[in-house]
């Protein structure tokens, strides 16, 4: 999906880019409609779906090594939630993961499932042989 219709679909539906961001995190242990729904139902009853994505934002910065400063995070989604969620996804996609709608977790590449986005070396052949 192109940068701008991420946006645009963030911009009007955040719960939809948030929950793609969130099934990532989790390892697929809930689908995206599930967590889009939590956060459209979080967002339409208490206005605070920003506070749910926040969560998942600093659970991802410590999964994957990223600046973590909880104050910070909060800041960002309270302020902007859709740039937060934008930035999230394009961080999801800059480490493999197949971000377009529909494909989800469990069709991910088995590297990225083995891995979870987490780099690692690359295996080297053992030993020089003849």
């Amino acid at each position: 999906m192109s940068s701008f219709l991420t946006v645009l679909i963030t911009f009007f539906a955040p719960c939809v880019t948030f929950g793609q961001v969130a099934e990532m995190v989790d390892r697929g242990q809930n689908s995206c409609g599930l967590y889009a729904m939590l956060h459209a139902g979080i967002l339409y009853f208490t206005g605070c779906g920003c506070l749910l994505s926040a969560y998942y934002r600093i659970k991802m910065s410590q999964l994957y090594n990223l600046p973590n400063d909880p104050l910070i995070n909060i800041l960002v989604h309270l302020i902007c939630e859709p740039c937060a969620l934008c930035q999230e996804y394009r961080e999801l996609q800059a480490r493999g993961f197949n971000m377009q709608l529909g494909v989800g977790w469990r069709n991910q590449t088995p590297e990225i499932q083995q891995t979870g986005g987490i780099m690692v070396a690359p295996k080297v052949p053992g030993g020089m042989s003849r």
